[in-house]
């Protein structure tokens, strides 16, 4: 048995359980639609004046998005994209310009994509241990209605005698026909 045969089946594994992640957040986020925006907090009380960290960008809207197909953007168009939010894990950026999502995870050394039309998605990886630029893992991923995109990512599991690639979660997006936003999740890793 050679060694791609070998590792199917891993492969079909973490497909169904991405998957199965998917319809899980997009439970969730049914769940959260239906009871609406939590109570706020007075912006004298005390919770809210201890907390100096930002608060999070806000999530992507579909009304924000063109339906539009354009170009995939360039590096300079994108110092001009805005910050969204993604739901779970942290660890990763999220930016939005026009239709396109960019995911950038920091200390990753590894990226590919494990589901979803290929067409216009770009995976790839910058810097390296030990530089000023850390390895950056980046994916671009078009915004559109009716589908859907898993992109894998990996960092460096470290062990008693050196590093081996680890499993560095995963970013699923979904934007299903009829839903007014897309879902954009991050799975945590190993």
């Amino acid at each position: 048995m050679n060694e791609t045969t070998r590792q199917e089946p891993k492969r079909r594994t973490l497909i169904a359980a991405a998957m199965v992640c998917v319809a899980i957040s997009a439970a969730i986020a049914a769940l959260v639609a239906s009871t609406g925006p939590a109570a706020a907090e007075p912006a004298g009380s005390a919770s809210a004046s201890a907390s100096a960290t930002p608060p999070p960008p806000p999530p992507a809207r579909g009304a924000d998005i063109p339906t539009e197909r354009s170009k995939p953007p360039t590096a300079t168009e994108w110092k001009e994209g805005r910050a969204v939010s993604a739901e779970g894990a942290e660890g990763c950026t999220y930016k939005l310009l026009r239709e396109y999502l960019r995911v950038t995870c920091i200390n990753h050394v590894g990226v590919g994509l494990a589901a979803g039309d290929p067409e216009d998605v770009r995976v790839w990886i910058s810097g390296r241990f030990g530089s000023p630029q850390q390895p950056t893992a980046l994916a671009d991923i078009p915004l559109r209605r009716g589908q859907g995109f898993i992109v894998s990512f990996n960092d460096v599991a470290w062990e008693y005698d050196g590093g081996r690639p680890g499993d560095g979660g995963h970013v699923i997006v979904s934007w299903r026909e009829g839903e007014p936003d897309p879902l954009i999740v991050r799975t945590p890793g190993d």
